[in-house]
Formats: structure tokens, C-alpha cells, sequence
């Protein structure tokens, strides 16, 4: 990921790292369909943000990485991992490996939607606002002399 971040990569960092352009590519034009066209960058912020947003959590909790040094003020128990790992069958339940299969399917799913929400958030959200304030910034100097307004 360039360096930009110091948590070690897990295999689905590893797979995000390799694979993560193509699939935000295709992820995002199908949020917003060519927001992708004539955003010269975009491409390379998203693959940050998602990082950041989404994949470096999981990340860190694969490779038992806390998220604080020191203790924490509070458990966090909704994370990915966590979800994820509560579709494993209970110890009471099925443990056949049709058992296991399916939560695998529920947990793939799971994932795959919340991953589609995340970019959907950044380029029908973030991405849009970004460029408001970007315009404001480029053109503050025509509210104010001293460019300190926007």
C-alpha cells in the first residue's frame, strides 16, 4: 500500500494490496456509473480510503494487533472479524461441513455488501462533498481578499 500504513498486511490485505484497484474500479462505476471518467486520482483516494475505512481494521485484528496501546476505555465487539466469526456455527450446533460451508456463504455475502456500502458512502458521499470544498477553497479568493473565507 506505499507505505502509508505501518499494519502488517493479512491475506486479505495481501489480496486487497494486489487486486484492490480492479475491484474498486469495477465496484465504483457500478455505484456511480463513469464517476470514475475525467477524475484523474480518484481511483488512487479510493484505494486509500477503503484501506483506511475498511480493510486496515481487519487487518490488525487478523494479525492481533490491539487497536490501542494500553488499556481501552471500551470493547469494541461489532467489527467485521467479529460478525463474521458470529456466523460460525455455536458449539451446541451442526458442525458438519455443509454446516461451515454455509456460514462461509452468509459470511462472503456479509462482507461483500458492506465492502459495496463503503465505496457506494465514498463516491455518492464523500467524493461529491469533496469537490464542493475543493471549489470553495480554489475560489475563496473571490469571497474574501484575504482567502481565509470560504
Amino acid at each position: 500500500l506505499g507505505g502509508a500504513f505501518r499494519t502488517k498486511l493479512s491475506s486479505a490485505g495481501l489480496v486487497y494490496k494486489h487486486l484492490g484497484r480492479e475491484v474498486l474500479a469495477e465496484v465504483a462505476n457500478a455505484c456511480s456509473p463513469g464517476v470514475l471518467e475525467g477524475n484523474k486520482g480518484l481511483l488512487d483516494l479510493l484505494y486509500i480510503r477503503v484501506y483506511k475505512s475498511f480493510m486496515e481494521h481487519v487487518d490488525a485484528i487478523d494479525n492481533g494487533i490491539a487497536v490501542a496501546d494500553g488499556d481501552l476505555k471500551y470493547a469494541v465487539s461489532t467489527t467485521l472479524s467479529s460478525r463474521v466469526g458470529k456466523l460460525n456455527p455455536r458449539w451446541n450446533e451442526d458442525q458438519s461441513d455443509a454446516a461451515g460451508n454455509e456460514a462461509f456463504k452468509k459470511a462472503v455475502l456479509m462482507t461483500g455488501v458492506e465492502f459495496v456500502e463503503c465505496v457506494d458512502n465514498l463516491v455518492s458521499s464523500w467524493w461529491p462533498a469533496r469537490s464542493i470544498v475543493e471549489a470553495a477553497v480554489e475560489n475563496r479568493f473571490a469571497v474574501h481578499d484575504s482567502g481565509e473565507i470560504i
